[in-house]
């Protein structure tokens, strides 16, 4: 089998060192805290705060860390912490989501029925110039998959209505 488009969730910086650099925030802060607080009850009190926050947030690292993989027959999610991998078939696709909110990396929203149940995957996005190529392959994949842009005056947008025929609402004019 081979991989068409991969994607990951997290490019720029490894999960890792993204918990690592939260532990050492939190622990300065609650340095801080410890250190003004005068009664030793607090004290406990705060340092179990601070490893119960460390202990949620490796937690949730963990669950959220994978690697997608379109391939040829289904896409492959594979989680990298966790022995978790699910298989999503074309065919399950309704809805594929370009989202590039201001200040924040571009992503994509891959939504799905499994187990009669609508799920949804939220990944960095395809490479901005071969985005419309992959989005032609994926059509060619399951033709019932709606693709959507936000914000809706987005490039991205006009650039599949070029690809795919233009969608602009029409207007009636009324006069008196």
């Amino acid at each position: 089998m081979t991989t068409i488009y991969s994607s990951e969730t997290h490019k720029n910086l490894d999960p890792i060192a993204e918990v690592i650099l939260l532990i050492l925030m939190i622990s300065v802060i609650a340095w801080m805290i410890i250190y003004v607080i005068n009664g030793i009850y607090y004290q406990i009190l705060a340092s179990i705060v601070w490893l119960l926050i460390c202990f949620l947030q490796i937690r949730n690292m963990y669950k959220r860390t994978f690697s997608i993989y379109f391939l040829e027959n289904e896409i492959i999610v594979k989680y990298r912490f966790i022995k978790k991998e699910l298989n999503i078939q074309y065919s399950d696709i309704y809805e594929y989501k370009y989202l590039n909110a201001a200040r924040s990396p571009e992503m994509n929203q891959l939504r799905y029925i499994q187990n009669n149940k609508k799920k949804r995957i939220n990944y960095s996005s395809i490479d901005y110039n071969k985005y419309i190529e992959f989005v032609k392959w994926l059509k060619s994949r399951n033709k019932e998959i709606e693709f959507t842009v936000y914000p809706s005056d987005h490039y991205m947008n006009h650039r599949l209505q070029e690809e795919f025929g233009f969608k602009y609402r029409k207007f009636l004019k009324k006069t008196l």
